[in-house]
């Protein structure tokens, strides 16, 4: 009995010997827990002071060059008011095609108006961003046993082969829609900037095809506060759409009239370019030059001749007419000129005839924004539209016998957030309302073809966005006309900075 009446002594003993010992052990984790809080907090504070520093850097270079949209929105949007998140349409890559607003960059805000830096490294004036990754994936089927885009070309008066599919030996059709799985666009950047001197970005994108440079340029930061210079391999500026890759396209599909007369890729190149904006003036002016070889307008094929280059000019103004804080209308025009040549098949035997000559085209356009009051762009309203001409004015090689022909086309989108992460928009586009060609005295006439699609988008996060499109049109192709129904499943990623 005594060695039982010993343990509970013992045990008791014990227990009271350890109690300092546990209190002081919970109080050193409550000061620990404290410390992390307090230290969490100052690296959150701390963060958000270098992000504020940043932007009115970037603020004072935008009033001292009188640029009214020079920086990424994701810091122009946290300056006004507190972020959405991205995907809501106001700030994102994915934007309705032909709408502007969108910016110059693709890093993504987190909610409560805090912007991420997507800094990777910074330091003796000198800023290295964080790697960017792109990709679009999509689902299609037509119900015309063939892919549509692939036979687009063969739209009466927009192409000068009369065999469908034709891709004028150019081979850069790895964007285009076929049916099953696509991989549209994969693409990963890196990008760097100067402080007061510019910024340099590399896009490598990868296909089934291989890997390519998508862009590669260098763009000084406005010389004077008026006149900044881009060079290298880069999209024209000209318009509200062809400036963005197919990831940051709210509609799977490039529009009609801007994929007949650019192709799948835009209008792009090696050249140079300056962009002029005067201080306090809402208009900025762009000229650029580039070495050519489209793959519609202003092709090359080598078997016709050479030709001087740069043979590629592009011109154009863009102005902000309206800017309340709410809504945004933006209006541009623009127009390129350059050298062209074709290689036909006439006759039975089919012979080759070689056509050059020179092409322009002009095209006027517009961007309309309203900002919702909703989270994650519940309540915004995007508008846009673009209408562009086109003339070929060639000539067969050796005979003189003139080859012309002059096309159209329009297209026109909306797109509204009717709840948070979610939007709707509606495009209609028809190309072909002036559509003819002339062969020597031989003239003639072509119909019009047209399109009507409806896309439904969802942005589960930051920076991803699936959506499901669907389209009807009636084309005038060599063969006769023919009523399409396309439809589309897509998802889409866009992950860091990405600027233009």
């Amino acid at each position: 009995m005594k060695g039982f009446a010993r343990a509970p002594l013992a045990a008791v003993t014990a227990a009271i010997l350890l109690l300092p010992s546990m209190a002081e052990a919970d109080e050193l984790m409550d000061r620990l827990k404290k410390l992390e809080t307090d230290y969490v907090e100052l690296l959150i504070r701390d963060r958000e002071k270098s992000q504020e520093l940043d932007r009115l850097r970037k603020e004072v270079l935008r009033l001292q060059s009188g640029n009214r949209d020079p920086l990424p929105v994701r810091q122009r949007r946290s300056a006004q008011a507190p972020e959405t998140g991205a995907h809501d349409h106001t700030h994102s890559g994915h934007q309705p095609e032909g709408t502007d607003d969108h910016g110059h960059d693709h890093g993504h805000a987190g909610e409560g108006g805090h912007a991420r830096t997507d800094v990777l490294v910074e330091g003796g004036g000198i800023r290295v961003y964080t790697p960017s990754v792109a990709l679009d994936v999509a689902g299609y089927l037509d119900n015309s046993g063939r892919d549509l885009e692939r036979r687009l070309e063969s739209l009466r008066g927009f192409g000068h082969s009369h065999e469908e599919g034709d891709d004028h030996g150019h081979g850069h059709d790895h964007a285009l829609l076929r049916e099953g799985f696509n991989l549209r666009h994969a693409e990963i950047g890196i990008a760097a900037e100067v402080t007061d001197y510019g910024l340099a970005q590399v896009l490598i994108s990868a296909t089934e095809d291989g890997v390519e440079a998508e862009e590669a340029f260098f763009k000084s930061v406005p010389v004077g506060g008026i006149a900044a210079f881009k060079l290298g391999l880069f999209r024209s500026d000209f318009g509200f759409f062809n400036r963005y890759h197919s990831p940051e396209w709210m509609f799977a599909d490039a529009p009609l009239v801007h994929l007949l007369t650019f192709g799948d890729h835009g209008l792009e190149g090696v050249g140079a370019g300056v962009e002029v904006t005067v201080p306090g003036v809402p208009v900025a002016f762009g000229f650029e030059a580039f070495q050519g070889d489209g793959e519609a307008i202003f092709a090359r094929e080598d078997e016709v001749g050479d030709v001087e280059e740069p043979s590629v000019f592009v011109g154009w103004a863009k102005g902000t007419v309206l800017d309340d804080g709410v809504n945004r209308l933006q209006l541009g025009l623009a127009g390129g000129f350059g050298k062209h040549q074709e290689i036909h098949e006439d006759g039975d035997p089919p012979e080759e005839e070689f056509v050059q000559g020179d092409a322009w085209f002009v095209s006027p356009g517009f961007s309309f924004t309203r900002r919702g009051e909703g989270r994650h762009g519940h309540g915004d309203l995007r508008i846009a539209g673009e209408y562009i001409y086109r003339m070929k004015d060639l000539e067969i090689v050796d005979e003189a016998e003139p080859v012309r022909s002059e096309q159209d086309g329009y297209h026109i989108s909306a797109l509204y957030g009717f709840a948070p992460r979610f939007d709707a928009g509606l495009r209609w586009e028809q190309v072909g309302l002036t559509n003819d060609g002339r062969e020597g005295d031989e003239r003639e006439s072509f119909d019009d073809s047209w399109r009507l699609a409806g896309v439904l988008g969802f942005s589960p996060n930051d920076w991803s966005r699936i959506s499901l499109q669907a389209g009807y049109g009636s084309y005038d192709f060599e063969g006769g006309r023919e009523d399409v129904f396309q439809a589309m499943a897509r998802f889409t990623l866009q992950l860091g900075p990405h600027f233009h």
